[in-house]
């Protein structure tokens, strides 16, 4: 059955339904709010647990970074440890390189000082190299006169010691260059090769030639006879060696040049020769 308006309006006026619809109105209203809160609370909790989520992820790519935070740390550590290392490295060979160039440096002025010190001693060397050899060129004759001299035998030099009475390289020239010791020492020479039996005899022969050499710069007038194999044999200017095979005709072999006066020609030691 309708209700009129009449009468909802009545009803509406009593305190009874007033209240009761008020009742209801509030009921409806702690209703419809006790869903709005749990739904705001489903909300919150979602959210809440949503968030606790996206936490609970933070936290672990926090770890994470943290980690890869001391990874990088420990190397990052390591890299300075190392750089650490090369500049102290560096640093000692850069101490090292300055102490090898003030090396350097003290061998190259040492080096210089030795070369200049050499050459320095090589002049000095020259100097004196020079001058022996200028000795030697002037004295050759005399210092080989020397050592032939004492290379003799005994018996040979006491045989000689008339014609050299001072046995210095002074002596022996001196004694050598005067005419008549010259003349003697070529007579003993003479018989020694006509004899045969003197060892020493090629060593005297080569001490005249050197006296005579030095004795005709005194005495121009003499000289060396021109006597070569082939030539004919003169007994006005050659003496015939016994060990000849032929009594005459051409000469064979020289064992003693002689020596004349080239102003007149005069043979005055005929030389010695084999036929």
């Amino acid at each position: 059955m309708a209700i009129s308006e009449n009468d909802l309006l009545s009803a509406l006026e009593n305190e009874t339904v007033k209240n009761k619809i008020i009742a209801i109105v509030e009921s409806s209203k702690q209703s419809s709010n006790k869903h709005l809160n749990e739904q705001k609370n489903t909300v919150v909790i979602e959210e809440y647990n949503l968030l606790n989520q996206k936490n609970e992820e933070l936290k672990l790519a926090l770890s994470a970074q943290k980690e890869q935070v001391e990874v990088l740390r420990k190397k990052l550590s390591d890299v300075v440890k190392a750089y650490e290392d090369l500049a102290q490295k560096k640093k000692n060979t850069e101490e090292d390189l300055i102490a090898f160039k003030e090396d350097n440096k003290n061998l190259v002025e040492a080096l210089s000082e030795k070369k200049d010190e050499l050459e320095s001693k090589q002049e000095q060397v020259n100097e004196i190299n020079t001058a022996l050899d200028k000795y030697k060129h002037t004295f050759e004759s005399d210092i080989l006169l020397s050592q032939l001299y004492h290379e003799l035998s005994e018996k040979t030099q006491g045989s000689l010691r008339g014609i050299f009475k001072d046995t210095s390289m002074q002596g022996l020239v001196a004694c050598g260059i005067q005419e008549k010791n010259i003349s003697n020492l070529w007579d003993y020479i003479k018989n020694e090769v006509v004899n045969g039996d003197n060892a020493d005899i090629d060593r005297v022969i080569k001490m005249f030639d050197a006296l005579f050499e030095r004795f005709i710069l005194a005495y121009p007038m003499f000289a060396f006879q021109e006597v070569t194999k082939g030539i004919e044999f003169d007994t006005q200017q050659h003496i015939k060696h016994n060990t000849s095979k032929n009594t005459s005709g051409p000469i064979q072999h020289v064992l003693l040049r002689g020596y004349v006066n080239t102003n007149t020609n005069k043979v005055i030691k005929p030389s010695v020769v084999c036929l």
